[in-house]
């Protein structure tokens, strides 16, 4: 990281957020102001389609602190903020989102932390009673599985979190292409704290959370972290030989000892569809696996960067 006065760089990625990028902008230099130390905002356009990438440059003019990396296309939210890490001068770093539901008044709590010593400071988002039940219940059965899978995780982190440079400069030498952050930043050790927060709802825009994307996401963070999936497909292909191997002797039984012929075609097409089902999960798995290890052989960059704008 480069030495110089900034303290804390504060990495936003943007994706069609431009009905709030100008409110979070005043949010966050107000928080700001008070702590006395030098900052930046590197805000990473994400390939948006509406006005963002100029409501960035207007802020821009007025204050050259924002500094804006624009991307050839959408290359998605954790590459974002991969961007946003490798270009931060400051000697820590916030990541947050750009729809307001990432409290910018936690800023400080964040800092605070920091300066205890801790090098990465978590939010942990707690659902307020209202939530709905699909939010909540899928939100818990991730980091159950996680868990299962053998996959660390603080339940409820989310990727709104201060981490210092000793980790910033290891997250620049991972260049994994299958990027779950949080994921990262806990497996890599050092001292941690968290800060409980409630999001509140979104005001304006669309939300970039679809459930498609929720789901690729937890994928990315198992498949990247765990080897489990394969060798549960190998354990349940062992339990399923065998049970079929048990059915094989109950047959011969009934045919050959108690001379009872059986019509069977219910029951062997029962067995064949179980067995058929268990292997295709099976090649699905490892199909996974392989298809993110073809993705990481090819070397392509994680992003691209159009142009850069306030950065020297």
């Amino acid at each position: 990281m480069n030495n110089n006065r900034i303290a804390y760089t504060i990495v936003i990625p943007a994706y069609n957020e431009e009905a709030n990028l100008e409110e979070l902008y005043r949010k966050i230099t107000n928080v700001m102001e008070g702590q006395g130390e030098e900052y930046e905002l590197l805000c990473v356009n994400d390939g948006s389609t509406d006005g963002s990438l100029e409501t960035l440059m207007r802020i821009n003019k007025q204050d050259p602190r924002l500094t804006i990396i624009d991307f050839s296309r959408n290359f998605g939210r954790q590459m974002a903020l991969t961007a946003g890490i490798d270009y931060a001068r400051g000697r820590a770093v916030i990541l947050m989102d750009a729809d307001l539901q990432h409290p910018p008044e936690l800023i400080p709590e964040l800092i605070k932390k920091h300066k205890e010593g801790y090098d990465a400071v978590y939010t942990v988002r707690e659902y307020a009673p209202s939530a709905g039940f699909f939010k909540k219940f899928t939100s818990h059965l991730f980091y159950r599985c996680a868990v299962l899978l053998g996959v660390s995780l603080i339940p409820g982190a989310t990727e709104f979190m201060l981490i210092d440079s000793v980790i910033v400069q290891r997250l620049r030498q991972s260049r994994e292409r299958f990027r779950f952050l949080r994921g990262i930043v806990y497996w890599l050790g050092f001292k941690k704290a968290t800060i409980p927060y409630r999001a509140p709802p979104r005001r304006k825009g669309k939300t970039k959370f679809t459930l498609l994307g929720m789901i690729k996401l937890a994928f990315d963070g198992f498949f990247s972290f765990s080897s489990v999936p394969l060798y549960l497909a190998g354990y349940l292909g062992l339990c399923m030989s065998f049970a079929g191997f048990l059915y094989a002797v109950y047959v011969l039984y009934i045919s050959l000892v108690k001379k009872i012929a059986i019509p069977g075609w219910t029951s062997v097409m029962l067995v064949m569809l179980v067995f058929l089902g268990i292997q295709m999960i099976s090649l699905g798995i490892l199909g996974a696996y392989v298809g993110r290890i073809y993705e990481e052989i090819k070397q392509r960059p994680l992003y691209v960067v159009k142009q850069t704008i306030g950065i020297g």
